[in-house]
């Protein structure tokens, strides 16, 4: 019988920060402008203006899950400090994608200190398929092999936490594939230079699923053939939000790092005021005059 109220300061500080980033990020539907960085043009600005216009209608028309994307990215991102998103052409779907990824879900080495995102060599991205989605990427000969359903029945403490706060008992058998996407550098051709690529395995198997090429390469216009552009620079399909930035290490800070505690103290003494004034109202029987 004892109380459980509870006042919201970390509901509330992210419900702020995500109204006025929604507003901020989404003033109207074209939400990309792009910049003429050559000589000023009028043919170059037009060009730019209609580079704007296009990307605009591919993540606000084409893409209909974008916005939904970045208003949860939104919510999340000033609770955990630091949230992700994964920009693509997937050659299956033959579209762009830009993908949520859960900090969680993104397996960074911490190493010792700040760095960028475009700093760190070795990426792996945790990703859970449907047996019939690997089946249709085999098919489409993105995959090598299919990928075995994994069975272990792993979960992160983040998600048990979130199953036991809405009630959330998972199956025992979950149907699901568990893949993951290695982004780093390899020397696959002997010359002593590692290059970038991206690495598929089954967790399930331990199998390998896909080897891609990193970097950027052209088309010979006469030859057909396949020619490496700009060195084989690493493209880098990882963006990090970062709420506030951390002076000792990777990932960001955010309101769960700031208030948390803070608002865990003021439930805790709304808690013992209210049972104080309970006991002393009902427990004592001090509103009763007694002749004792």
């Amino acid at each position: 019988g004892a109380s459980d109220e509870t006042i919201p300061l970390l509901a509330e500080a992210c419900t702020q920060f995500h109204a006025r980033a929604m507003t901020s990020l989404f003033p109207g539907r074209n939400v990309v402008t792009a910049i003429p960085t050559l000589k000023m043009d009028p043919k170059i600005s037009e060009r730019a203006k209609r580079v704007g216009q296009h990307m605009s209608w591919q993540l606000m028309v084409r893409d209909r899950g974008y916005r939904a994307d970045k208003d949860r990215l939104l919510l999340g991102l000033p609770l955990h400090g630091s949230f992700f998103t994964k920009t693509y052409f997937h050659p299956v779907l033959g579209r762009n994608m830009v993908e949520n990824v859960r900090p969680e879900d993104l397996v960074i080495p911490y190493g010792v200190g700040p760095r960028d995102i475009d700093q760190v060599e070795r990426k792996t991205q945790i990703i859970w398929q449907t047996v019939n989605e690997a089946k249709v990427f085999v098919a489409s000969k993105f995959y090598t092999q299919e990928p075995e359903e994994y069975r272990q029945g792993e979960t992160t403490q983040t998600q048990q936490a979130a199953d036991k706060a809405q009630g959330v008992t998972p199956p025992a058998n979950l149907g699901l594939a568990c893949v993951l996407e290695q982004h780093g550098v390899w020397d696959l051709d002997g010359d002593g230079l590692a290059e970038p690529y991206i690495v598929t395995i089954c967790r399930q198997s331990k199998k390998l699923l896909r080897i891609a090429p990193r970097y950027e390469e052209e088309a010979e216009p006469v030859l057909g053939e396949t020619r490496v552009t700009d060195n084989k620079k690493p493209i880098e399909y990882y963006t990090h939000y970062c709420y506030m930035p951390n002076p000792e290490g990777f990932y960001g800070l955010g309101m769960g790092h700031l208030i948390g505690p803070l608002n865990k103290a003021v439930n805790k003494l709304v808690r013992q005021t209210i049972d104080a004034a309970t006991l002393s109202t009902v427990g004592n029987c001090s509103g009763f005059i007694s002749d004792m």
